[in-house]
């Protein structure tokens, strides 16, 4: 059975001074994907609070947020990780990053081991889990979402994941994101970036708010495209549709990532 090492869950919060800061939770074990989408990030120069929840799939290594996390730290964001399988090598001497945007090593501001050790109500709230039957989005987001004001952005695959969050959060805001990456974590600590690297997100059900326009800002600053759309859950069927061939294709050539 092949099993990607995935990330689980960050969280950017409020920092008090220029920069964002961000905390990111790691406890994702999910089947085939492109264990990079769930990186941590913040920019400086900005005052908003954000709180990623990577998700939660039973002991993943933080990947994907890892690397978004670590190019937003570049750009001036003070970043702290909530990690699991990764925290030992985390804490002691951060991540390597190989990718093909450039190579860079990653110390976060800090290491935690749970979400909850970190106080804050942030502006966005990232989840960024593996939709799987056992992982409860609702549940995930619950701990991190303290305000109606908090927007909720999920950065997953999947068709329809939105309607239970949007049903358990009536009053806050939704951005439905989608990420186009290729990356892997040959061991503890280090990540392999080998392909893409972009977002693509609107709000849910459609349209483009202000806060769209704003992350999306701050992502752009740190390197990354992210394109929005007002009709994002076609978006969503269209990488359904990019993801047909690929996965099968992964586990025929012996789980090749």
């Amino acid at each position: 059975t092949f099993r990607a090492r995935y990330p689980s869950s960050i969280a950017i919060f409020p920092s008090g001074t220029p920069a964002y800061k961000i905390a990111s939770l790691d406890q994702v074990r999910a089947p085939l994907y492109p264990a990079w989408l769930a990186g941590l990030f913040a920019v400086s120069g900005g005052s908003l609070a954000f709180c990623i929840v990577m998700g939660c799939l039973l002991g993943a290594a933080i990947i994907f947020p890892v690397y978004f996390s670590g190019r937003l730290a570049q750009a001036g964001a003070e970043v702290t990780v909530v990690a699991r399988s990764d925290y030992e090598v985390a804490s002691r001497s951060g991540y390597e990053i190989q990718s093909i945007a450039g190579d860079f090593h990653f110390t976060p501001a800090a290491v935690l081991k749970h979400a909850a050790d970190y106080e804050g109500e942030a502006d966005y709230v990232i989840l960024t889990a593996k939709v799987l039957p056992d992982a409860d989005a609702v549940e995930l987001l619950r701990p991190a979402v303290r305000s109606p004001k908090s927007v909720i952005v999920l950065i997953q695959n999947g068709i329809d994941i939105e309607r239970k969050v949007a049903e358990a959060f009536p009053e806050n805001e939704i951005l439905s994101t989608i990420a186009y990456i290729g990356v892997s974590r040959p061991r503890p600590g280090f990540v392999l970036h080998q392909g893409s690297g972009d977002l693509k997100m609107g709000n849910y059900p459609s349209g483009i708010g202000e806060a769209a326009r704003r992350l999306a800002a701050l992502f752009e600053k740190a390197g990354v495209k992210c394109e929005l759309h007002e009709d994002i859950l076609f978006v969503r069927w269209n990488k359904l549709l990019w993801n047909l061939p690929f996965n099968p294709v992964s586990v025929l050539a012996g789980n090749a990532t």
